[in-house]
């Protein structure tokens, strides 16, 4: 099975809404491991955004989908990538990282915000939620305040040139 064909099977299975996703992941959480260096940036995020949203699921740490582990897998892919990631990638894997109660080390986030300076004009109103989400964390929040001006920025300039749909800016 190809990498493709595998992420597109993770993300087909976490959108199933009869699916018992849990097990068939926990069972390929170890292949999906091996092989994530050949991932391309799209793939990584299918099958990181599937991960992310099953181990909302999970009762137990036994059964963690993104143990420490994998979010170092992740995160060590992201570096080695960052520049390769277009703005959905980039938003995803901070949607993600977010969610998992801002996992990641300084030099993950570093990248991440590169990749964000570098393509903040291709940002668009779905990748650009994304990247508010727990942005009111001011606790937690690992973007730099230049980074986040510039997001909130970009945001203004697309409402005024009217580029951002109502519930984008919501």
């Amino acid at each position: 099975m190809s990498t493709q064909e595998l992420s597109n099977v993770i993300y087909s299975y976490s959108r199933a809404d009869n699916a018992e996703k849990k097990h068939l992941f926990l069972e390929l959480k170890p292949l999906v491991h091996d092989i994530m260096h050949k991932m391309k940036p799209v793939e990584l995020c299918q099958v990181l955004m599937a991960f992310t949203e099953c181990q909302e699921t999970l009762t137990s740490e036994e059964e963690a989908l993104m143990d420490p582990q994998m979010i170092e897998r992740f995160e060590s892919e992201f570096k080695g990538r960052f520049e390769a990631m277009n703005p959905s990638d980039t938003s995803q894997y901070y949607f993600c990282f977010t969610k998992l109660g801002f996992v990641g080390d300084g030099l993950f986030y570093k990248y991440l915000q590169k990749a964000v300076s570098k393509t903040i004009r291709a940002f668009e109103g779905p990748h650009l939620r994304l990247m508010f989400h727990k942005f009111d964390d001011t606790e937690s929040m690992r973007l730099n305040k230049g980074v986040q001006r510039r997001l909130i920025e970009h945001c203004k300039w697309l409402m005024r040139e009217k580029k951002l749909k109502g519930f984008d800016a919501h």
